[in-house]
């Protein structure tokens, strides 16, 4: 039996995965000199690579969100498999997709914080 949690949160990461997926098919034209762009920073470029970025980082924050997940359903053992509890999934998948994408564009931008 699959918890609706684990569910929830795996089928984000199949979507994103795809979308990871369609964006490195768009941009293998470009690589194989297919279709020509002035420069490398040229309209569709970095947008293809901040989505194909993130959804990597995705997939590594996933094991992250399982983890969380997991925890809770330590904490809540008693009656943790009969009540669904969706609320938990929901918070993890708001809080990793922004961040995910934050990060795909601060790899893809090189944009990084600057620590003191």
């Amino acid at each position: 039996v699959i918890h609706i949690n684990f569910l929830i949160t795996t089928a984000l990461l199949y979507g994103v995965m795809i979308v990871g997926a369609i964006c490195r098919l768009l941009t293998i034209p470009y690589e194989t000199r297919i279709v020509h762009f002035s420069g490398l920073y040229e309209a569709p470029i970095p947008y293809l690579a901040i989505l194909r970025q993130a959804s990597y980082v995705h997939a590594f924050f996933v094991l992250l969100a399982w983890t969380i997940e997991r925890a809770c359903a330590t904490v809540y053992v008693a009656d943790y498999e009969k009540k669904p509890r969706v609320h938990i999934s929901i918070i993890l998948n708001a809080f990793l997709i922004p961040c995910s994408y934050a990060i795909g564009y601060m790899s893809v931008m090189r944009k990084y914080p600057k620590l003191k």
